[in-house]
């Protein structure tokens, strides 16, 4: 969870009121955070917040409006926004290419802050700020990156372009030029973040109308006019991202802040070469989010409260959320039934009804719901899936093997190439916009995993008998979700003796122990298995799993230097099959 260091002078100062440790520590509530360390000598205060959902309050500024609005009931204005068909003034543009459209990185936005001076605080808290929209907000600049820069050296309009891996500019830090792809590769924030752009062959840049590098987005500013520093009083701030709302959203906090600090907003227009979400056209900061309808009903019914439309709105203001009652009957005869809410502009949190009800629980405070007794009596268990794999368990145990655990989520090369799966490859799940490349796929099997815990213990005394109960999932057309998940079994025996017929006699085994009857047919061949020595398990004429000695290709591919044999089995079928008759 995010954790920000705020100047407590400042806090208490943007607030408008000197509050004690313990009142500052009970208002927090109200922002899901809680004081984490308080460091009087250098008059900060560490908080950690327990929601990811609201970046407006990574900062000194943005929670001292928050709290600020609870105690005061004020909703702050911010009269700079444009939004559909009220597009304000723009104080200068940024031109996006074609080839930017279609890239992975299309959307920028930006704006102009004027008229304070920059001190070391303020400095510290915009860096702040901007390092925890980037990393938690933005997923590590993946999603969102933002920029900061002294206007007086810009000349707009500025152009979001593309170049190749040798352009060169001399990026912050750094006294000489680099090309791009010594930024990547020996820059520090190249190294960090260059994984981002890896399947790109053009890469993105900002430069103004002079030809200045402003940035390389989302890896680092250039050394001209992409550092502040103290003193300096017009500010452009510009964000990059691959989501238009997120972009959006980090762009209208940041304003939002600097207009507390101070700062007089000047909004920027974007122009880009074919129609967005928003048009072709958008001047930032700007407002986008939807209202959300609550049913004055539904809020009594979920938090076991009587309030009215008009109590529900004051609560909502307490949270700097505007909130107007009325009737949804055309004749007024249920009186104001509804709520409809428009959400801060720096907010984007209100997805659903039920988002709004818990922020109207939030301001009347949690102490003020008397607890209950659950007026019924539930009796659970364990369902029938689990205490077949808890029996399971328990005979792989007791034949001598080793339970081990695992990461749901792998890299393409060891559940792909590693085992040599590509015959399944289009049947694995995989995550968008993965924060490493080593947890891109859900795996469909466990045998990756074992093979790879087998490839990190030869200093270990043989044989070894390891297994491991856990899901997988794959995809499933068929399925509502279009995807299905399974509970399997699999297990690896290692050993210079290790054959065929060892591993069969341990599958009679545990079909012994689970008193379920099987048959072995030969399978077809596998290019994980030697060809010959792999055999599919069947229980009334179900399939339900497969054995077989490990090629010694893919023992090669992990690393590893004795014979393996492996099992996998799928419970769920197992089970199923097995009460079949």
């Amino acid at each position: 969870m995010p954790k920000v260091e705020v100047y407590k002078s400042i806090l208490l100062e943007k607030i408008g009121k000197n509050l004690t440790e313990s009142e500052l520590e009970s208002v927090l509530e109200i922002a899901k955070a809680e004081i984490d360390e308080f460091d009087e000598e250098n008059d900060k205060i560490k908080i950690e917040f327990n929601d990811t959902n609201r970046p407006d309050l990574w900062s000194c500024v943005g929670l001292a409006r928050q709290i600020k609005t609870y105690l005061f009931g004020s909703l702050p204005s911010f009269e700079f926004f444009s939004k559909a068909g009220d597009l304000k003034k723009a104080y200068g543009e940024i031109e996006v290419s074609p080839e930017m459209m279609s890239s992975i990185r299309p959307f920028v936005f930006g704006f102009l802050a004027k008229g304070m001076i920059c001190d070391d605080k303020m400095l510290d808290t915009l860096v702040q700020l901007q390092e925890k929209l980037c990393q938690n907000y933005g997923q590590k600049r993946r999603r969102v990156a933002m920029g900061m820069y002294s206007a007086n050296f810009i000349e707009f309009p500025i152009n979001y372009t593309a170049c190749n891996c040798n352009y060169k500019f001399i990026p912050l830090g750094m006294e000489n030029e680099m090309s791009i792809w010594e930024i990547n590769e020996k820059h520090p924030k190249g190294i960090e973040y260059s994984s981002i752009l890896k399947d790109c062959n053009r890469y993105p840049l900002l430069v103004d109308n002079k030809g200045q590098t402003l940035s390389y987005p989302p890896i680092i500013n250039s050394h001209d006019v992409g550092a502040l520093k103290v003193g300096d009083t017009d500010l452009f701030i510009e964000v990059t991202g691959n989501n238009l709302e997120a972009t959006l959203l980090s762009l209208s906090v940041v304003a939002c802040d600097l207009h507390d600090m101070g700062f007089e907003i000047f909004p920027v227009k974007t122009i880009f070469p074919k129609e967005t979400l928003l048009g072709k056209e958008i001047v930032c900061p700007f407002y986008f989010q939807d209202t959300v309808e609550v049913s004055v009903d539904n809020v009594n019914r979920m938090l076991g409260i009587k309030l009215t439309a008009d109590e529900m709105c004051l609560d909502l203001k307490k949270l700097g959320v505007s909130a107007v009652a009325y009737s949804s009957s055309a004749g007024d005869s249920k009186g104001k039934d509804k709520i409809r809410i428009n959400p801060p502009v720096y907010r984007n949190d209100f997805l659903h009804e039920v988002d709004a009800i818990e922020e109207i629980m939030i301001a009347r405070g949690l102490d003020s719901f008397k607890p209950e007794l659950p007026k019924s009596f539930t009796i659970g268990r364990l369902t029938q899936i689990e205490e077949f794999s808890r029996k399971v368990r328990s005979l792989m145990i007791g034949m001598g093997f080793q339970e081990m655990i695992y990461n749901y989520l792998g890299s393409r090369k060891d559940l792909v190439e590693n085992v040599r799966n590509y015959e399944m490859e289009d049947w694995f799940l995989s995550v968008d916009n993965p924060m490493t490349e080593n947890y891109e796929y859900i795996r469909c099997s466990i045998i990756s995993d074992l093979l790879k815990s087998e490839s990190i213990s030869s200093n270990f005394p043989y044989p070894h008998k390891i297994f491991e109960i856990g899901k997988v999932a794959l995809r499933d057309p068929n399925s509502p979700e279009a995807s299905v998940t399974y509970d399997n079994l699999a297990f690896l025996m290692a050993d210079k003796d290790c054959t065929f017929n060892e591993i069969s006699s341990l599958v009679a085994s545990l079909f012994y122990y689970l008193n379920i009857e099987f048959r072995l047919v030969e399978a077809r061949a596998s290019m994980l298995y030697i060809i010959g020595r792999r055999a599919e398990i069947f229980v009334n004429n179900f399939c339900v799993g497969e054995f077989g000695e490990v090629s010694p290709f893919v023992l090669s591919n992990f690393g590893i230097t004795v014979p393996c044999c492996v099992l996998e089995i799928n419970l769920n079928f197992l089970l199923e099959a097995s009460q079949r008759f």
